[in-house]
């Protein structure tokens, strides 16, 4: 049976800054437990909401499988049902340095195409790139450096285009699979499983209702 992926997304007005609020990448899927920056203030607000959204059912296919990332004032949880998952989210925004930060995981031909593309379209193409990577890492549950020597060895799977579109054709043969999806003006969002899922995206208590579905 396929797995399936809820991510659920919020935008708030109080959350610490980025160099505050980033979790650690392996603590950020809770295999063991929330972490503790996710138990008060506006992150456990959110949280809550977000299990309160299982109360009553059985949770014990995916107890275990929550993701978390924030960017920003954005913060996103990932639940998944008879799958791991790594989640990861970035705001939409023009990046310092797109092509040397990819450089910086051993792959030189990714960093290389992004150089040959338009700023916009690089910059699109950056962070899918780069929120697949943390997804990967959540997933995974590796410390950075491991992560980026394993990432690397997919670099020649990933293809990108001239607009900055971003596919990963290697899924069978890497053993895992990547989701994105953009909500304009806000977020890129990637999310990492072992093998294709359905996956919904829901935005709760913002202005923008969000609501998409893919395999």
């Amino acid at each position: 049976m396929a797995g399936t992926v809820d991510i659920w997304w919020t935008k708030g007005t109080e959350i610490a800054s980025a160099s505050d609020a980033t979790i650690h990448c392996r603590a950020s899927t809770a295999v063991a437990g929330i972490p503790a920056s996710w138990r008060n203030g506006q992150r456990g607000a959110f949280m809550n909401r977000v299990l309160s959204k299982y109360a009553g059912k059985d949770t014990t296919a995916f107890r275990d499988q929550i993701s978390l990332s924030d960017s920003g004032t954005h913060l996103a949880v990932g639940i998944g049902k008879l799958t791991p998952l790594g989640i990861d989210i970035e705001r939409q925004r023009p990046v310092d340095s797109p092509s040397q930060t990819i450089q910086r995981l051993g792959v030189e031909a990714l960093a290389s195409r992004l150089l040959e593309l338009a700023p916009d379209p690089r910059n699109k193409a950056f962070l899918t790139l780069w929120t697949a990577f943390e997804a990967f890492l959540k997933l995974e549950r590796l410390p950075w450096e491991l992560g980026a020597r394993r990432f690397s060895v997919m670099a020649p799977q990933w293809k990108i285009g001239s607009t900055g579109e971003v596919e990963f054709r290697g899924s069978e043969r890497a053993g895992v699979s990547f989701w994105h999806s953009r909500v304009p003006g806000e977020f890129v969002l990637g999310t990492a499983t072992p093998r294709p899922v359905a996956v919904t995206l829901s935005a709760i208590n913002v202005a923008l209702k969000a609501r998409i579905a893919s395999r």
